[in-house]
């Protein structure tokens, strides 16, 4: 395992995480593995309990707004360890300690001015309906029987999908 711009290893719990959850949060879904050396070696976490409880506490101190994350155990090589997912959010910027950052490859980096002004025009005014929904393992059977029946679409397609405003980009959005 190495790390990458959605993976960051932290070998045992610090604040330091915080700064890559900003990033993910702005940029893209991305993963932290607590119990992780740098060198992508498992060195496990002692109490995964008062990991995952840290890890809660520090988001919901320092970041605003509060991303959508998901925390989880894990075991490889048969250390314990602890998985943070963080989710990309549609209320950009996330700000940590009042900074927005991002990933460059392996490093988490403190946005310039405009960057920080690019986000806050793409995290404004999005009628919720449109943003991206956190649910993204959807089907459509009720609506492709509705379609065929009333319709006479007897195959929904991506552009399907996209002209009814359910997916955007290639995410599912809350309208889905």
């Amino acid at each position: 395992m190495r790390e990458s711009s959605c993976l960051e290893f932290k070998g045992s719990f610090s604040k330091t995480f915080l700064k890559t959850v900003s990033a993910f949060a702005n940029y893209g879904t991305g993963d932290i593995l607590f119990g992780v050396n740098d060198e992508g070696v498992p060195v496990g976490v002692s109490n995964s309990e008062d990991v995952h409880l840290a890890i809660e506490n520090a988001i919901n101190d320092a970041l605003d707004p509060r991303p959508n994350y998901f925390i989880e155990d894990e075991e490889k090589e048969g250390k314990h360890l602890v998985k943070l997912t963080v989710y990309e959010g549609e209320d950009k910027p996330y700000l940590c300690s009042g900074k927005a950052y991002q990933r460059f490859d392996t490093s988490t980096v403190a946005v310039d001015r405009s960057e920080l002004r690019r986000l806050s025009i793409e995290g404004s005014d999005k009628p919720f309906d449109e943003m991206a929904s956190p649910l993204q393992d959807l089907t459509f059977s009720s609506l492709g029987k509705n379609l065929a029946e009333h319709m006479g679409i007897e195959t929904i397609t991506e552009e399907t999908l996209k002209t009814l405003g359910l997916l955007k980009g290639d995410s599912y959005t809350n309208a889905a």
